[in-house]
């Protein structure tokens, strides 16, 4: 909570889309923003949530671009500038669009399918689940969040996990990011799922304003 609440205030939007699950605060916060937008927003001492970050930035050409790829690094968990690197060499050889191949790459990460199926309640649980071997694809057990997934490749949860039953209750809360994308064949009678193929940056879903071209900008200006 604490590390989306940081980005909302460096952002001013719900990058991880979990501060929606707090109706208060996010009512409270998107009023603020529409005071603010509308100058009726003033601070004050006594004003509990004096810290949140305001203030109306003017970027330049360059501030965009860096801007755009920081939004998507956070959004990926803080994916490490050198992995995002590797990425976009890796997409730039393929024979497809660039940015398409860029973030299609980026949703083929492990950590990050297991978060697009709801099997977890938040990207974070990926890390943990992963490094305790609780998630195989094709038979095998991986702990490598950054583990590149092929289309064709079934994952499924291990059975020490499915008996403490997170997944359905994390379903039954409905307590999950969004309903899983066309990309995936989901049995959640199963614990297990098919990766299709590699989406295209139309078929990701993201919960902020991002412009993935200006994100991809930024590789192609330090390589």
């Amino acid at each position: 909570m604490k590390s989306s609440y940081k980005l909302y205030k460096r952002y001013r939007e719900d990058i991880w889309a979990e501060l929606a699950k707090f109706p208060k605060l996010s009512a409270f916060l998107a009023l603020r923003l529409v005071l603010f937008s509308k100058g009726l927003y003033r601070k004050k001492k006594e004003d509990f949530s004096r810290n949140i970050l305001f203030k109306k930035t003017k970027y330049s050409p360059s501030g965009l671009v860096f801007l755009n790829k920081q939004k998507l690094r956070n959004f990926y968990f803080n994916v490490k500038e050198q992995q995002m690197k590797k990425i976009y060499l890796v997409a730039q050889k393929r024979k497809y669009d660039l940015v398409d191949s860029f973030i299609g790459l980026l949703e083929s990460r492990l950590d990050i399918i297991i978060y697009r199926l709801n099997f977890i309640s938040h990207i974070k649980e990926a890390r943990l689940i992963l490094r305790n071997k609780l998630i195989f694809v094709n038979g095998v057990s991986i702990t490598k969040c950054n583990f590149q997934v092929n289309p064709g490749d079934r994952i499924h949860l291990s059975r020490a996990y499915i008996a403490e039953d997170f997944v359905k209750l994390n379903l039954e809360s409905r307590n999950f990011f969004v309903n899983y994308p066309a990309y995936f064949e989901v049995s959640y009678r199963l614990y297990n799922a098919i990766f299709l193929y590699r989406p295209k940056v139309k078929e990701v879903f993201f919960p902020f304003s991002v412009d993935c071209q200006l994100a991809v900008q930024f590789f192609k200006d330090v390589t």
